[in-house]
C-alpha cells in the first residue's frame, strides 16, 4: 500500500466528515491507500457520524476508526495512527482540513523522484486558493540547518516514510510541536524534501484550531517546552546564533504561557456566578 492518511480529531463532529471525504477521494485517485481516523477521546457523535456516513468504506477496509479512551493530545493521536498505519508513507491531516484529490498524482511522482528521503512535505493553500507561506518553484532540500533558519517555509502537509525505525515520531506531551520529531528523523536518516506543489487545503476559521489566536496564547508553555527540548538535544550541532534564538523563543513562549494562564484566570473571575 502506497499511503495511509492519518486524521486525528477531538470534538469536531461538524468538520470531520469533510476531511474524511477528501482523504477517501485522494486515496481513490491514487488507487492505493487507506484512511485512519484517530478520535482522541471526544465522547461525542464523531465516531457515530463516521460509522453512519462511511459504512461501506469501513466495510471494504478503506477507512479504519480508532479511539483513545481519554484525551491525550494531537501528537499522541498522530503516534497512534502512525503505529496502526499500513502504507509505505504516512500522511498526517488535521480533521478540519482537506486533501486535494485532483492533485493526488503528485505524490507517486515525488516518491519516484526522491525514493530515499525519510520525509516529504507538500504546500498548503487557503480556501481561496492562495498559497500559505513563502512562494518558491523548486524542491527544497530540508535538513536541520534549513529547519533552524526557515522552519518549514510555511504550513505544509507532512508525509513520513513508514519503514524508518521510529516507532513514534512525535513526543506525546508536545501538542502541536511536531518539528522536533522531524528534526530527529532528519538527523538520523538524512534530509527531507519540501515540494512546491500543494496537496492540502488549510482552514483557520474556528477557535478550536491550534493556530487560532486564542489557542496559540494558551499553548505557550508547550511551545516553550518544545524549543527547550530542541535546544538541549541539538546543542552540540547549533551555532551560537541559533542557540541564542532558541533560548529567546523559550523565554518568549514562557511569557506567552503566563499570559494564557492570566487570561484564563481573568475569564473565570469575570464569569457570572449562578445561584
Amino acid at each position: 500500500m502506497l499511503c495511509s492518511v492519518v486524521i486525528t480529531s477531538f470534538r469536531r463532529p461538524h468538520l470531520i466528515t469533510r476531511s474524511v471525504r477528501s482523504a477517501l477521494a485522494f486515496c481513490a485517485a491514487l488507487q492505493d491507500g487507506e484512511v485512519v481516523v484517530v478520535d482522541d477521546g471526544s465522547f461525542d457523535d464523531s465516531l457515530y457520524i463516521l460509522q453512519r456516513d462511511f459504512s461501506l468504506d469501513i466495510e471494504r477496509g478503506r477507512l479504519r476508526l480508532l479511539a483513545h479512551l481519554k484525551n491525550q493530545g494531537v501528537t499522541a493521536a498522530k503516534n497512534t495512527g502512525f503505529m496502526a498505519s499500513r502504507g509505505a508513507w504516512v500522511c498526517f491531516l488535521d480533521s478540519d482540513d482537506e486533501l486535494l484529490p485532483e492533485k493526488a498524482t503528485a505524490l507517486p511522482e515525488a516518491i519516484k523522484e526522491f525514493p530515499e528521503v525519510p520525509i516529504l512535505c507538500f504546500r498548503c493553500v487557503k480556501p481561496d486558493g492562495s498559497l500559505v507561506g513563502q512562494s518558491y518553484h523548486d524542491p527544497i532540500i530540508w535538513d536541520p540547518a534549513r529547519y533552524f533558519k526557515n522552519a518549514n517555509y510555511g504550513e505544509v502537509l507532512t508525509l513520513i516514510r513508514r519503514d524508518i525505525d521510529f516507532q513514534m515520531p512525535y513526543d506525546d506531551d508536545l501538542r502541536g510541536f511536531e518539528g522536533l520529531g522531524c528534526l530527529r528523523i532528519m538527523k538520523r536518516h538524512g534530509a527531507g524534501v519540501i515540494l512546491p506543489l500543494p496537496l492540502r487545503r488549510y482552514y483557520t476559521d474556528h477557535e478550536g484550531r491550534l493556530s487560532s489566536k486564542k489557542a496559540f496564547l494558551l499553548r505557550g508553555f508547550r511551545l516553550a517546552r518544545g524549543h527547550w527540548r530542541t535546544l538541549k538535544e541539538f546543542w552540540p550541532d547549533l551555532s551560537v546564533q541559533i542557540k541564542a534564538s532558541l533560548a529567546l523563543k523559550v523565554f518568549c513562549y514562557f511569557l506567552l504561557g503566563c499570559g494564557g494562564v492570566f487570561t484564563r484566570f481573568r475569564k473565570k473571575q469575570d464569569d457570572p456566578v449562578i445561584h
